[in-house]
């Protein structure tokens, strides 16, 4: 099997959309200006750690925007991890009962976590799709073409095979 060829940043890459072909100078094929293409490449295990990864980041940071706000969660303490705890159940749209926005502050913070957690969610459940239905190739050609006489006539004949 070949090699990918991957062009750097200097060299011209022909792309086909539809019966159209353009030329894409500039930028390499890869790259993380593309993260829908960077989410639908990589494989499972880094799949799963970029997203436990953006989950962790997106809860640290409205657990801080809690935390700067003393009182502004119910029933929780001063300490950074209540704050994660109630950030994660938010996201998560859980909520537990015992933890809730106490101020106006709490509940707007909240209420744009809820939004970002649903966003989050619907994304994830469509790059998943994605992944699981992506289709592959499944022929093997072979490297040599044959030319023989088939009804009379010179004929050119390619062997392939079905992948299993």
């Amino acid at each position: 099997m070949r090699k990918p060829h991957f062009p750097r940043r200097d060299e011209a890459l022909p792309m086909h959309i539809g019966a159209f072909e353009f030329t894409k100078t500039g930028v390499s094929r890869f790259d993380l200006r593309d993260p829908y293409h960077l989410a639908v490449t990589m494989r499972w295990p880094e799949f799963f750690a970029a997203l436990f990864l953006i989950d962790l980041a997106i809860n640290l940071v409205f657990a801080t925007l809690y935390w700067l706000e003393p009182g502004s969660i119910l029933n929780a303490g001063p300490n950074f991890a209540q704050a994660l705890f109630f950030s994660i159940e938010t996201l998560a749209t859980v909520g537990y009962g015992v933890m809730a926005p106490a101020t106006t502050y709490g509940h707007v913070v909240s209420s744009l976590e809820i939004f970002c957690g649903l966003t989050f969610t619907a994304l994830v459940t469509g790059l998943i799709f994605v992944r699981f239905s992506k289709p592959r190739a499944k022929f093997h050609f072979s490297n040599v073409a044959v030319i023989t006489t088939y009804n009379g006539k010179p004929t050119l004949m390619l062997r392939s095979a079905m992948a299993g």
